[in-house]
């Protein structure tokens, strides 16, 4: 607290006490002070700073504008001062403070006593202040306005014991000065090196308005000056001392009274100056003063330089005050790992370290440092640079200013400093990398900026990088790389080029020239003290060859057509001016197009074109018209292939609810007309019963009957359809008259209808039945004994529907009852139809977007040319769909349009639109509309599709496999897995509105992508089922998932017998093994089982071969005692152990399978008999950011050491979701030969480069880049890619039959894939020069695959793209990804392997190899499949052995598969949670399984699962006996 003496007081409440406290204010209280000089009244307005007010600033001084608050003047009168009289000078006139009042508005500051004694002459210094005592860290404001410009007329602030001892911040003489004295041993008042802190000339003070500060530090007895011209930006008055700050320790004022305030000078001079003050204030402060920072980017561990601060790439901390963060999110972020070493011995020439703010992955490419300092101007200094790693092109910028731009290191020139003069306004000075690639920093120096004595101007130059056509013209396009520098000293302050002529704009990053035409271009550097560059003029042209170009007068042509049927013929034009030049066509694969052979200007395409008798679905096929040396022309034609309307058979059995119909029969028990999808009721159909009497629905559920005789069960079951005419007051049913309907489509169909009842009966009846009201039976009476024939009669009509409901009645007949139906149809009438049978639309609320959507709307003779469209809202919310309710035209497109839909709250909707036409049969299709929240995630999408039919039985997983999940700062992206749980996420089997829930496994994927159910049996035949995800699936935010639902219909039943396994398990749980996080399962050569935990631990079990179970349990902790927890995926025994030396690899990187740093990736040999010793062999394999790292591991037949290396992304390009790019080794198979890796030193560094011009350049032997990164391409490499593009194969097998098997996970959707360049090295050791492939945005789910690798082929590539590898396209290419054209077909080395669908997640794989089961599955692979099943797939290769042609391939591929979870699977092989590996016991066959349990469900556990081998059932034996009277006889 400052404590004033005097005067008025205000009471405040202080931060730092909870009592009330007097503020005593003087001067600085006042409106306005007076002062009176010799050249009139200035007026100081002075504005007060209260200590409630109190600022907690930073480290250094932020430099904060006064309080606007104000005293309210109060009109007092003024008041003479006091002078002594020994301060008189003959010659001086001081009539300002001796003749003339001071005068104040308000209260009664103090005249301190003036002028200083000299030798020689007097120096009269006028002040005006306040008595106060310095308790705290004091701060002097005031403002200054046109000082003069005579160097002995000075003014400013005084701070002192009245005139013999104080300290000074003057103007005076376009110079400002802190000046310190002490009476009577004066000093003049801006001389004396140890008394002073005084700037250079700086010049045009005199017409501007400073604002001076003064801050008192009474703990450190120093003192500073500050000035700003203005009042944001401070420059320091000592910035050019060693020391900025005077000690004024020996003027023995911290403890005293003292006076602050202002004053005026006027030397030796006959006139006192005329200094006009404003604005000052006193305010107390608790800083420490910025003097400048030199900080080394270094690794924690290297000793610290003498005045130096380390940064050890740690992110960025208020309390520490710098660090790193992501310049895109400015979110603190670790570079820890990214921090080298590089100064060796004693060469000071050579930085100490560098830090690598770049590398191959985004979030690096994007890391920025941070420092805190005041707002103001800076001078900073940067080193970048790197020794013996050439593989960057480095750019630093400081607050927006490249300091070092365009900086290609090499072993001459291997580092650049630069320095850069920038204004901080924000409070941090902020250092990236933007613009550079894999830019390194070594250290960096940040100054106040002073003034500098400069003459040397900046230098600035351009670089341009493309495809030249001849000198100066590019074609395509250009980027130009600015660079420019100042060798001065006051640094570079403004960096800008202008493009023909245009005003000059800053200089950022390289930018990109694509637009045709010709360009000046001119770049100006200017530095801190005003020198400019400005270099001569660039010209340039980007001029792209153009070639005459041909074009089809459409883009796009659609057909829609019914499956077989006709397409309706349609006309293209071609447009080409061309004379007679003659043309080709070509397409892209597509059987069922056959274009024209000769083209005319005219392309007609009908029915001899296009053969439609395809599955139903979408096809696409790209045309492409050449020839006449013009340029191609392509246009895309869309063929929709829509199901026929299907009339099946269909056969009733009329019963009561329980019995069981024949094969082959639906059951009819009495339900009302509807839907029906009970047992035994198929899917899809429409049937039942209504009342007679005024045709409202009739539920007869009470009247089926079960007469058990005779023994056919068609003539054995009837229902009641009169039982109106029972006059039993106890008969138990429903006493009215119905009639049955099903809805079919119209035409002629054969009924068989059956009546009778098989028991006799007192009461008269007589049966009569008409069917679409034609007599088929009139007046039968049942006779003869109980169940005989007699009692039913059977007939057959042929009838025509034509309302699209059958109808069978009992009009005049008297107790009718019905037996069985049988429907057949014999010709379909004409029909409408709708192009889709369900549309699934997401609506985002508060987001404009399309919000229309189209069908195409035909008649199955293309002869109905007007429509009536009717819809029913099934939520109660109508009038959402807007639509032309009377569409004409042989195939309208109908547009409806649901805008009015985004007023809806948020959930789910339906709607069905039905089509009718006069003599047609109408058509209904569906519309599920789901309302979201778009800052919420929710599901896009699920596998099968909403509305999908004919779903397979063997289906194991329902997946949500479309998600989208809002990108948020600082929080992992993706579902968050702990929250996908069987309350969340649920499947149901629907049966007549009823819903039962479906036992299943719920999980997710490791990348957070999908939402599955597994269901724990198979699903049931002809069955409806929904699934739903519910909102308490949540991000990693904690925000709920919008509710999702989708419907599906499975198929009928297909038996087929020779696909049963002969092989049954059971399952057991090994105790101790419970809620562990294994990864791999090996039994080593010692016969005991090793299990490898996430966390790097080795546990090390026996096996009881007769039982299974597993015990003495040893724990193997060798790699973590060395490197803490880790991440291991990956072991494998060496060929060379032995029981008694053991030999193990193990794979393994840093902990956390979130945000994990990259290149973390290690391969380690465990040795010993307790594997107790270490070597590490392999480190900075590539990692991604989540669960892709370095996987299992496998010795091949060769002695090799094989790797499955995860890759970093989705699809190939960075994403919201992995946020990594890929590098050179990412998603492969690496070979690691032991005999080559004998002649490097271990650990072999494997860091890769991702300097696409160093890759292409690759040396054909040597195992380094010339950047010194490793190069896998060199024949001297021991680590080589074996196999290229595989995405994340958790596990890899070598097969008896020499084949290398890889269970491959795809990508769950949502990521991108990288676009085309020529010329780009492959692995293979050509050069990409295919087709322009285009970079794709939001990928589809991807299916999972076992892919396989043919050693005697060369290195193929298998559908995850790497740009940097030259691989683009994924997988099949359009036909896996529709975002690419149809011409876009998979790259001419992909290698395609066996489809296990979405989601499965296939992983650990063996080959079982014991003759158990008679040997039923010997040879065949057996497969963990993750998520979808939860079960193990039993896969049979085509060959099981190993042939002697070389040239043998396809014989190895998949031919037979069995799942765990199907009806036909492995008996005891489903329903684990998430199955992760297998291995298996062969001196048995017993399995051992990892349940990893991924979201640690309660409903499972992690553990080791044994599956141990069910025996066969035991024959009971034959014994034979002997008699002598019947000699031998077997007895059972």
């Amino acid at each position: 607290m400052i404590k004033f003496r005097h005067t008025k007081h205000f009471h405040f409440r202080s931060r730092f006490s909870q009592e009330w406290v007097i503020l005593v204010i003087l001067s600085i209280s006042f409106n306005f002070i007076c002062f009176i000089s010799a050249f009139g009244k200035n007026k100081v307005s002075v504005k007060p700073y209260f200590n409630s007010e109190e600022k907690s600033l930073s480290l250094w001084p932020e430099h904060q504008p006064v309080s606007e608050d104000t005293i309210t003047n109060k009109g007092v009168s003024g008041q003479e001062t006091n002078r002594l009289s020994q301060l008189g000078r003959s010659g001086h006139n001081l009539d300002a403070y001796v003749q003339n009042p001071i005068t104040f508005e308000e209260n009664e500051p103090e005249a301190v006593h003036t002028a200083a004694e000299k030798e020689n002459d007097d120096e009269e210094v006028n002040v005006l202040g306040v008595n106060v005592v310095a308790e705290k860290k004091m701060q002097l404001e005031v403002h200054v306005t046109d000082p003069e410009r005579v160097s002995a007329q000075h003014g400013g602030l005084f701070y002192g014991l009245k005139d013999k001892t104080f300290i000074k911040l003057g103007v005076a003489g376009n110079k400002i000065g802190l000046t310190k004295e002490k009476r009577p041993s004066s000093a003049d008042a801006l001389n004396g090196r140890n008394n002073e802190r005084i700037t250079e000339v700086a010049g045009g003070f005199d017409s501007k308005t400073l604002r001076l500060k003064m801050v008192i530090d009474p703990a450190a007895k120093t003192v500073e000056g500050f000035y700003s011209t203005d009042g944001v930006n401070y420059v320091n008055t000592g910035s050019s001392y060693s020391s900025p700050a005077l000690d004024i320790s020996e003027l023995n004022i911290m403890d005293s009274t003292v006076y602050a305030g202002v004053y005026t000078s006027g030397g030796n001079t006959s006139l006192m100056p005329d200094n006009h003050f404003d604005d000052f204030a006193v305010n107390n402060v608790n800083v420490t003063l910025f003097r400048g920072i030199h900080a080394d980017f270094q690794p924690e561990g290297i000793a610290v330089l003498n005045g130096h601060i380390a940064d050890f790439g740690l992110p960025y901390d208020e309390s520490r005050r710098y660090g790193w963060v992501s310049s895109k999110t400015k979110q603190p972020v670790s570079v820890k790992n990214k921090v080298h070493p590089r100064r060796k011995g004693t060469d000071k020439s050579m930085p100490l370290a560098a830090v690598e703010m770049q590398n191959t992955d985004n979030e690096e490419k994007n890391a920025a440092w941070e420092f805190s300092v005041p707002n103001g101007f800076y001078r900073v200094t940067v080193s970048a640079g790197d020794s013996g790693y050439y593989n960057s092109r480095h750019q630093i910028n400081v607050e927006g200013l490249p300091a070092i731009s365009d900086f290609a290191s090499s072993k001459a020139d291997q580092y650049r400093i630069g320095t850069a003069t920038v204004a901080v306004n924000d409070g941090k000075l902020t250092v990236d990398a933007l613009g550079g690639l894999n830019t390194k920093m070594n250290y960096i120096t940040i100054n106040p900026a002073v003034p500098a004595v400069d003459t040397i101007a900046p230098v600035a130059s351009a670089r341009f990088e493309g495809k030249k056509r001849s000198r100066g013209i590019y074609e395509k396009q250009v980027r130009l790389f600015l660079s420019a520098s100042d060798e001065g000293g006051s640094g570079l302050s403004e960096f800008q080029y202008a493009l023909n002529d245009s005003k000059f704009q800053d200089y950022t990053i390289p930018f990109v020239i694509k637009k045709k035409g010709e360009y000046s271009l001119k770049v100006k550097a200017v530095d801190a003290s005003n020198n400019e560059t400005v270099t001569g003029t660039y010209h340039f042209t980007v001029k792209p060859r153009v070639a005459k170009k041909l074009a089809f007068t459409q883009d796009k042509i659609s057909f829609t057509v019914l499956k077989g049927k006709p397409v309706i013929p349609q006309t293209i034009n071609l447009n080409a001016g061309s004379g007679n030049a003659t043309f080709r066509l070509s397409k892209t694969k597509a059987d069922w197009l056959t274009l024209p052979q000769t083209v005319s200007n005219t392309l007609q395409l009908g029915p001899e074109n296009i053969n439609s008798d395809l599955e139903p679905g979408n096809y696409q096929v790209l045309v492409t018209r050449t020839g006449g040396g013009f340029r191609p022309a392509t246009m895309l034609i869309d063929l929709h292939v829509v199901e026929p309307l299907d009339a099946p058979k269909v056969s009733i059995d009329f019963a009561d609810s329980e019995s069981i119909p024949p094969v082959g029969y639906l059951k009819d028990y009495g339900q009302p007309f509807g839907q029906r999808s009970g047992a035994h009721q198929g899917a899809g159909f429409q049937f039942g019963w209504k009342n007679r009497a005024d045709g409202s629905l009739l539920d007869l559920t009470a009247n089926g009957r079960n007469r058990y005789t005779p023994e056919d069960v068609l003539l054995a079951t009837l229902m009641h359809m009169q039982a109106v005419h029972i006059d039993n007051d106890y008969w138990p049913g429903v006493k009215e008259e119905g009639y049955w309907e099903m809805k079919v489509p119209n035409g002629v169909y054969d009924v068989t209808v059956s009546v009778g009842d098989g028991n006799p009966n007192k009461k008269p009846e007589k049966h009569s039945i008409n069917v679409e009201g034609k007599k088929a039976i009139s007046g039968f009476i049942p006779n003869g004994k109980k169940g005989t024939i007699s009692r039913f009669k059977t007939v057959t009509v042929r009838v025509n529907v034509k309302d699209e409901l059958l109808t069978i009645d009992a009009d005049g007949g008297t107790s009718t009852k019905i037996t069985f139906t049988n429907i057949v149809p014999v010709s379909i009438d004409p029909y409408v139809y709708w192009a889709s049978k369900n549309q699934n639309i997401i609506v985002k609320k508060g987001i404009k977007e399309n919000s229309s959507t189209s069908i195409v709307l035909g008649s199955s003779n293309n002869l109905a040319s007007s429509f009536k469209i009717s819809v029913r809202y099934c939520q109660g919310l109508p009038g959402w769909l807007k639509y032309d309710p009377n569409p004409k035209g042989i195939q309208p497109n109908v547009v409806f349009d649901y805008s009015k839909a985004e007023n809806l709250p948020v959930g789910i909707y339906k709607a069905f639109v039905k089509a009718t036409s006069p003599q047609f049969t109408g058509q209904e299709f569906e519309i599920l509309l789901n309302v979201v929240d778009p800052s919420r995630p929710y599901v896009v999408s699920s596998n099968p599709l909403n509305g999908s039919v004919k779903v397979d039985l063997n289906t194991v997983s329902i997946a949500a496999n479309n998600l989208n999940v809002p990108e948020a700062k600082g929080f992992k992206g993706g579902v968050d897995n702990s929250t996908i749980t069987n309350n969340t996420v649920k499947l149901f089997k629907l049966s007549d509105n009823v819903s039962t829930s479906v036992n299943g496994v719920v999980q997710g994927t490791g990348g957070g992508d999908a939402i599955s159910f597994s269901p724990v049996g198979s699903l049931e035949p002809n069955t409806i089922y929904k699934f739903v995800i519910t909102s308490g699936v949540k991000s990693y935010t904690g925000a709920s998932f919008a509710p999702y639902e989708a419907t599906f219909t499975t198929d009928e039943a297909k038996i087929d017998s020779s696909n049963f396994l002969n092989a049954q398990f059971i399952k057991v749980g090994i105790p101790g093994t419970e809620n562990k996080k294994y990864c791999s399962l090996t039994i080593g050569p010692d016969g005991r089982l090793y299990a490898l935990r996430l966390d790097g631990i080795v546990e090390r079990f026996d096996i009881n071969h007769s039982n299974g179970m597993l015990s003495n349990l040893k724990t193997i902790n060798t790699i973590v005692k060395k490197y803490g927890n880790r991440s291991a995926v990956g072991l494998a025994f060496d060929p060379k152990s032995t029981p008694s030396n053991l030999i193990l690899w193990i794979s393994h990187s840093s902990p956390g399978l979130s945000v994990a740093p990259a290149f973390d990736g290690n391969i380690s040999r465990l040795e010993g008999p307790e594997l107790q010793k270490e070597q590490l062999v392999i480190i900075r394999l590539p990692r991604s950011k989540r669960d892709h790292l370095i996987n299992s591991l496998a010795f091949g037949p060769d002695g090799a050491l094989y790797m499955s290396q995860g890759s970093n992304s989705s699809a190939g390009s960075y994403d919201e979701d992995w946020q990594r790019n890929e590098s050179l080794l990412s998603g492969t198979i690496l070979r690691l030969d032991l005999k080559k890796l004998k002649g490097f030193k271990l650990p072999l560094n494997v860091l890769t480069t991702s300097d696409q011009s160093i890759i292409n350049k690759a040396p054909a032997k040597a195992a380094t880049m010339r950047d010194g990164t490793y190069n896998p391409y060199g024949s001297s490499a021991p680590l080589t890619i074996y196999a290229s593009g595989i995405r994340n194969a958790f596990d890899l097998l070598w097969h008896t039959n020499g084949q290398l098997y890889l269970p491959t996970n795809g990508s769950g959707g949502g990521g991108n894939s990288p676009e085309s360049v020529a010329g780009t090295r492959k692995p293979d050791g050509t050069f990409y020069h295919g087709p322009e492939i285009p970079a794709t945005f939001g990928i589809k789910a991807q299916n999972d695959w076992l892919f396989r690798i043919n050693p005697n082929r060369p290195i193929g590539y298998f559908g995850h793209p790497n740009p940097l590898r030259g691989e683009y396209v994924i997988n099949r290419g359009h036909e896996d990804n529709p975002l690419y054209l149809p011409s876009v077909t998979a790259d001419p080395n992909y290698r395609q392997g066996y489809n296990f669908g979405l989601n499965k997640s296939p992983n650990g794989v063996i080959e079982y190899k014991s003759n158990t089961f008679n040997g039923a599955l010997k040879g065949k692979l057996l497969v963990c499949r993750f998520s979808g099943g939860g079960d193990i797939a039993v896969m049979e290769p085509g060959s099981l052995v190993k042939t002697d042609n070389p040239a043998d391939d396809s014989i190895y591929d998949i031919v037979k598969v069995n799942t765990g979870s199907g009806n036909n699977g492995l008996v005891g092989a489903s329903g684990f949670g998430n199955p992760l590996d297998i291995v298996e016991d062969q001196v048995n066959g017993n399995l051992y399984v990892i349940e990893y349990n991924w979201n640690d469900s309660p409903n499972l556990a992690a553990r080791i699962t044994l599956l141990r081998v069910k025996p066969e059932p035991v024959a009971e034996p034959e014994v034979t006996a002997s008699t002598k009277e019947t000699g031998k006889r077997r007895i059972k």
